[in-house]
């Protein structure tokens, strides 16, 4: 190996790389199959959010992997034809992994804030909410309204929040457990007629196939299912749920964007090396300690018939 423009290893970029989009290939492979059986496994699921993060966001990164795999391997097979392929494939595969790192690191922090705010659902008192909190909040008494109160899992069925207190106990939360600030109702009345009336029964029995650490987040209530019975229960499952699930996979995309970032600086030393354009930089490597240049069985040939 030498180094090329810039203080680059040329020989140790161009084996990163090459390895790197084989295993990339794989994957995206990989994570396209797993992606096809989440789109039937959230069927039904509401939560664009969760959808997003549990579907389409694994199907994108699954296709923007191939899809680089397939540039990356190109421009470095191109490197031994000594030809300009290697330049126009490693250019478009640098442009991608700047997309593709810039991508999951936005996809990473959506997770993260969805993360916290289903958190903040869990343990705030519902009438602080607003944004994403608010439609987070809307969105699980939706759920919890069609699916455990009309399911007969618990006979509490949530409702408007009220705008005073009586008695230190919110209009919407006297048949709590929880009272007070801790109650669980929801303050968006169009909102939430929007939501539930997308909820099926189907949906909800997609939902009873979810447990958090056991517990069913949709089932019987004598069996820790629906929160036992009570809406804040439910909602803290909730947030269980999504920080066991968001965390791991959030730290695993950020760690695909590190990889994607050294793969953007390997890609940049082999264009900055002219490597593919005349052929120079793949002969340097092959130079004997003694500077005679070390020619391939075909290259032998060519020389010989001229």
């Amino acid at each position: 190996m030498c180094r090329c423009e810039g203080g680059c290893w040329y020989g140790t970029s161009r084996c990163y790389i090459g390895l790197l989009n084989i295993v990339s290939l794989l994957a995206g492979f990989v994570l396209l199959g797993m992606s096809i059986y989440l789109i039937k496994y959230f069927d039904g699921y509401e939560d664009p959010i969760l959808v997003g993060l549990g579907v389409w966001g694994p199907l994108a990164i699954s296709i923007a992997m191939i899809v680089i795999g397939i540039f990356g391997v190109v421009g470095i097979c191109c490197l031994r034809k000594l030809n300009g392929c290697a330049k126009c494939s490693l250019s478009f595969y640098l442009v991608l992994s700047v997309v593709l790192w810039a991508a999951v690191l936005v996809v990473s922090s959506i997770m993260f804030v969805y993360a916290s705010t289903a958190q903040q659902v869990a343990d705030d008192p519902p009438y602080d909410f607003d944004g994403a909190a608010e439609d987070l909040n809307t969105w699980q008494l939706a759920v919890w309204n069609k699916c455990c109160f009309e399911s007969n899992y618990s006979t509490i069925e949530v409702s408007l929040c009220g705008d005073d207190p009586v008695n230190g106990v919110y209009p919407g939360c006297e048949n709590q457990l929880d009272t007070g600030d801790l109650c669980s109702c929801y303050t968006d009345q169009e909102g939430y007629d929007n939501i539930a009336s997308k909820i099926s029964n189907e949906g909800c029995s997609v939902w009873e196939d979810i447990r958090f650490k056991g517990n069913q987040w949709v089932g019987d209530n004598t069996t820790s299912g629906c929160g036992g019975g009570e809406p804040r229960p439910f909602q803290q499952d909730f947030a269980t749920y999504v920080h066991d699930y968001v965390f791991p996979v959030g730290f695993s995309i950020l760690g695909l964007a590190l990889v994607m970032l050294v793969a953007s600086c390997c890609s940049c030393c082999l264009l900055g090396s002219d490597a593919g354009s005349d052929g120079d930089a793949y002969k340097q490597t092959r130079r004997h300690d003694d500077g005679t240049l070390q020619l391939d069985e075909e290259e032998s040939e060519t020389i010989a018939l001229a």
